[in-house]
């Protein structure tokens, strides 16, 4: 008995061991292709065509595989358009059912069609699945739209000189046109060339930008682009004019003139025909002169007042062609001198004869009526010691003789002379004494007399006596003689 109990037991167990060996063996299922995507995009039309990706050069682009892997096979190649892309180079997160490459698109313009060819998977060893059914997907590279930039600019002061350059790798430009603009306004414009170009009568100090525009046609089926922006530059500004300018130099200042020399310079030539003038001035009197270019030496002005304080000035009259127009009455220099305090002339008086009584003056007024009213000039004479006028005559004549007599003898005489005169220095005509001087009358002497001879006789003398009255200051039968 207990031996059929362990035959029993025995048979069991290799009945369960059987069955356990026969749950073991599992069938795996063939990977099938489900489709695929181009950039998220079924690659062909509703009628099974083709229809393509458009893509910039070298741009990357997705495609997507998908398959029905119920074993879950790992795949291990994909091989399409005659390239292998191996496990490795499945993007992250790619599973067994869904495959994702990204791939380059490459740098030639054109339209291709690639065809997934195979799938190889592992099923105890490589294995290969053949795609032959909406495994196509198509591509064109579009070409590069034609490209402008500017080398070289060069500011002038009216002008702006640069290198236009065309790039156009592809052939596609059709034909452009570069701008010029102040703003939103088109200042100048020319056609699209490559080479070396200069905009000229431009504004100086002003600033301007470059925009190019052109045609152009790629291979996306859409036809001509026309006038599209294809450069714009930062601003850029023409330089700017120099501003004239001038020094008073070498001046020399008389009673009633200034002489003066100018340095002037015109860098950018900029001022206008008879733009440049010398103005003098002071608070009651202005005169302008006109200059030539050609000699500003020896520069004059005339007429002045003695003792006055004058400026001088230079004006000038330009266009530094900046926009802002002509610029009128612009100071480039001053200077600021005073004229000579002009001196009374002197009267020449030469005393030709002088008495106890009597002076005689030849009087000389050339000079002082250079400056006075002749017909006012006079000569008048005065008791130093009194005060007293004592005579008076005009002196109208550049030459006279004042001849006076009744002096006193031995006294000091004061001769002046008298005029209205203008010294010119703004103050107008004055009316003064302009010459003095003192003389003193001869002295008179007394009469002497002197006995020469006497003879004493009884009742008489007998003489003779010398009388001596050279200035005859005696009075008539006065003389004496007394014994």
């Amino acid at each position: 008995m207990k031996r059929w109990i362990l035959a029993g037991v025995f048979l069991l167990f290799a009945a369960l061991l059987g069955a356990c060996e026969e749950e073991q063996v599992i069938e795996t299922i063939t990977p099938t292709f489900t489709g695929m995507e181009i950039n998220g995009r079924d690659p062909l039309t509703e009628e099974g065509e083709i229809d393509p990706y458009f893509l910039q050069k070298d741009e990357v682009f997705e495609v997507e595989i998908f398959l029905d892997n119920p074993s879950n096979l790992p795949i291990n190649l994909i091989r399409m358009h005659g390239r292998s892309f191996r496990a490795s180079r499945f993007e992250e997160g790619s599973t067994n059912e869904h495959i994702v490459l990204r791939i380059n698109a490459g740098s030639i313009p054109g339209d291709s069609e690639h065809t997934l060819n195979e799938i190889e998977y592992i099923d105890d060893g490589v294995e290969a699945l053949n795609i032959t059914e909406d495994n196509q997907y198509g591509i064109r590279i579009l070409k590069d739209a034609p490209q402008i930039n500017l080398q070289s600019v060069t500011p002038n002061e009216n002008s702006l000189n640069f290198v236009l350059n065309l790039a156009d790798p592809d052939d596609t430009f059709i034909e452009g046109h570069l701008d010029l603009m102040d703003g939103d306004d088109v200042v100048k414009s020319m056609e699209i060339t490559p080479g070396s170009h200069s905009f000229e009568g431009l504004l100086s100090d002003k600033e301007y930008t470059f925009k190019a525009y052109g045609d152009y046609e790629l291979n996306d089926d859409e036809g001509v682009y026309e006038d599209v922006e294809l450069f714009a530059s930062a601003p850029i500004s023409t330089l700017a004019k120099d501003s004239p300018a001038a020094s008073i130099e070498n001046v020399e200042a008389s009673e009633t003139d200034v002489t003066f020399d100018l340095d002037f310079s015109d860098p950018s030539d900029v001022l206008l025909e008879d733009g440049l003038q010398a103005r003098i001035y002071n608070d009651e009197y202005e005169d302008t002169m006109a200059l030539d270019l050609e000699d500003l030496s020896g520069l004059a002005f005339s007429g002045l007042l003695n003792n006055n304080e004058y400026t001088i000035e230079i004006l000038a009259e330009y266009d530094l062609k900046d926009g802002e127009g002509v610029r009128s009455d612009v100071r480039l220099g001053t200077y600021t001198f005073t004229t000579l305090e002009r001196e009374m002339p002197g009267v020449g008086t030469t005393l030709t004869s002088v008495s106890e009584t009597r002076l005689v003056w030849s009087i000389d007024t050339t000079a002082l009526n250079e400056i006075a009213v002749p017909s006012s000039v006079s000569a008048r004479v005065f008791d130093e010691t009194s005060g007293e006028k004592l005579a008076q005559t005009s002196l109208a004549e550049d030459q006279a003789v004042f001849d006076v007599d009744g002096f006193f003898a031995d006294r000091e005489i004061r001769l002046e002379i008298w005029a209205e005169y203008d010294l010119d220095d703004g103050e107008g005509i004055r009316h003064g004494k302009v010459h003095e001087e003192t003389v003193r009358t001869d002295r008179n002497q007394k009469p002497t007399g002197s006995v020469n001879s006497m003879d004493l006789h009884q009742d008489s003398i007998d003489f003779s006596v010398s009388l001596n009255d050279p200035f005859s200051t005696a009075v008539a039968d006065t003389f004496v003689a007394r014994l």
